[in-house]
């Protein structure tokens, strides 16, 4: 039959119009095959995951790996250090900025306590606001004074912290008993008047200016070559009620007492300082000038300047003290309290 028909392949009738055998699905003669998309071309890095080998496996993770390793090394390089110990003592002595914690048990190497010059300054800038204005109520005055008491001084400082100054070794002794094995350290604490009051003044640093050189005149007229000498002394004043505070003998002339040995003693003795651990107390902060004048026929002003006439220029700061320690600013070894037995 022909294959308009009936399929050429198994005689079945085929549907008028259809292309293919419904049966077997041989296909009508002159009807064209169907195109069949050719395959992608594969390519190496185009193979699915599934498709790499152990090999391929083994080679990206340790890649991975050693690149992981080198952004690390890059990421946590540091600087070199020209002079790390310098580096650190300089660290651990600059504490002008926080407030000391009378908890402490060991101060760090070099510690240099609180700065008084940096303190004294910043107080004085605000020195005219310490009184009441005149159109102030004491409420308002009150509550003005409370804020600024909070107000930073210097770095974390306040006027309510506890501070810690470091005394010249000029100010104060040390001796050593080898018979007892003791080191004793003592603290000048001088009878003064500041602001006509008597009080008791530490001194904690003295600043010299450069001496000058001139001539002076007596009242007959002689003269004769005089030296000019100036210092800023910075000093902390005593509370009056601070006598009650330590011992009278200890008081007077605050002294550190440690039993160490011989060797010891021979190595820290130059490095002992005395560390004061006080508050600052109302008015905070004063200053003050005072001059003695060269006395041309007084011998016992005749030194290696010859007559000298001297001006001072003292800071103070007012303060209530809460103990005195003695330690080794070498290592930070606490040695001694002046308020402990």
């Amino acid at each position: 039959m022909s294959e308009r028909g009936f399929c050429a392949k198994c005689g079945t009738p085929m549907q008028e119009g259809g292309n293919f055998c419904g049966k077997c699905g041989h296909r009508r003669s002159g009807v064209p095959a169907a195109k069949v998309p050719s395959k992608p071309e594969r390519r190496p890095f185009a193979l699915p995951v599934s498709a790499w080998t152990w090999r391929e496996w083994t080679t990206i993770c340790f890649a991975c790996i050693a690149l992981f390793g080198i952004w690390c090394g890059l990421t946590n390089q540091k600087a070199p250090e020209t002079n790390p110990s310098a580096e650190q003592k300089t660290k651990a002595s600059r504490s002008e900025d926080q407030e000391f914690d009378t908890r402490t048990r060991k101060l760090a190497p070099g510690f240099a306590g609180n700065d008084i010059e940096a303190i004294w300054t910043k107080l004085e800038e605000h020195r005219s606001q310490r009184d009441k204005g005149e159109f102030e109520t004491s409420e308002e005055f009150r509550k003005r004074q409370a804020q600024e008491s909070n107000q930073p001084l210097v770095g974390q400082t306040t006027r309510n912290s506890t501070l810690a100054f470091v005394v010249d070794p000029e100010y104060g002794d040390v001796k050593y008993n080898p018979d007892t094995r003791v080191l004793q350290k003592s603290l000048n604490a001088w009878n003064d008047s500041v602001g006509g009051e008597d009080v008791k003044t530490i001194t904690v640093k003295s600043i010299e200016a450069p001496t000058i050189h001139t001539a002076g005149q007596n009242a007959f007229g002689v003269e004769a070559p005089i030296a000019i000498k100036s210092s800023t002394d910075y000093l902390l004043v005593l509370k009056r009620t601070e006598t009650n505070r330590f011992r009278k003998d200890k008081y007077e002339n605050p002294t550190g007492l440690a039993t160490v040995n011989r060797e010891e003693a021979k190595d820290v003795k130059d490095r002992v300082r005395t560390l004061v651990i006080c508050k600052l107390v109302p008015p905070f902060s004063s200053d003050e000038k005072r001059t003695s004048e060269a006395r041309l026929d007084d011998k016992q002003e005749l030194g290696e300047d010859g007559p000298t006439e001297r001006h001072w220029t003292r800071r103070c700061l007012h303060v209530t003290v809460l103990d005195i320690w003695f330690f080794d600013q070498g290592t930070g070894t606490i040695l001694a309290s002046a308020r402990r037995p």
